[in-house]
């Protein structure tokens, strides 16, 4: 009906230490998005809080930044223009502002293309600048709903590696939102696994593997077993009155 409420998310309760990098992963529709804008303050939970630091997430602040899907870039503004954002609407001086925007530029591997336009750049420079300006405010976690989606696999691949290199000098907390299980398991200390809507937590997998990690390891291809099995379970469903199951290779 029109106007009926739809309940995303029902009962989430997890916790992410200092400097993580924790994915969450669940079949389509399950709440990630939400999750993320409720974290995020931008979305007031109808119930339960989200907690930082001891402090209660009340509304949106530059200390939870989020990099989207969209890049979300402001197509008069150079690269310089886009990461100096956020610092600009905190009142971060000319000089200030620019010094760091540049440092974060170069972090991300874009030094050299501070002048240039989001229609000169490519999709996966577009998201490196998105990154840059998150991490320019200095915000204590950056949550990343679905980053690298809407690049092709070769860069999606160079872009984790990249978001990898990042978060080792940074050691910021981030929440990663993703579809895929390969991306989770190569980048995550630890998974986060949802159920279908209502998202509720399945499960919470901790890897302890050193990175860079080698995909053909056995500790993670078990890993990736389980995930693939918790994520099928959910996929099985009605359709026209008759039991369906996706059956997924490993």
């Amino acid at each position: 009906m029109r106007g009926e409420k739809i309940e995303a998310l029902r009962d989430v309760s997890f916790t992410i230490d200092k400097g993580e990098l924790v994915s969450v992963l669940g079949p389509s529709g399950c709440g990630k998005t939400t999750l993320c804008k409720v974290i995020a303050g931008l979305i007031k939970p109808d119930s339960g809080r989200v907690i930082v630091e001891g402090e209660i997430v009340k509304g949106p602040s530059p200390e939870r930044v989020m990099v989207f899907q969209e890049y979300l870039l402001l197509p008069w503004r150079t690269v310089l223009g886009n990461v100096e954002l956020g610092l600009e609407i905190k009142g971060v001086p000319k000089d200030a502002r620019r010094r760091k925007a540049l440092e974060y530029i170069k972090l991300v591997g874009l030094e050299g293309f501070e002048d240039k336009y989001p229609k000169e750049l490519s999709g996966g420079m577009k998201q490196r600048v998105g990154i840059a300006r998150a991490l320019a405010v200095e915000p204590k976690i950056i949550i990343m709903d679905e980053p690298f989606a809407a690049v092709d696999a070769m860069t999606r691949t160079l872009l984790q590696m990249e978001l990898l290199r990042i978060w080792s000098k940074t050691r910021k907390t981030i929440l990663l939102v993703t579809h895929s299980i390969d991306e989770a398991l190569m980048l995550s200390k630890k998974i986060i696994v949802l159920t279908k809507r209502p998202g509720r937590v399945k499960r919470i997998i901790h890897i302890d593997l050193p990175y860079p990690r080698d995909p053909f390891n056995y500790k993670l291809q078990n890993i990736r077993k389980e995930l693939w099995k918790l994520i099928e379970e959910e996929l099985v469903g009605e359709a026209y009155g008759r039991k369906i199951s996706c059956s997924i290779p490993y």
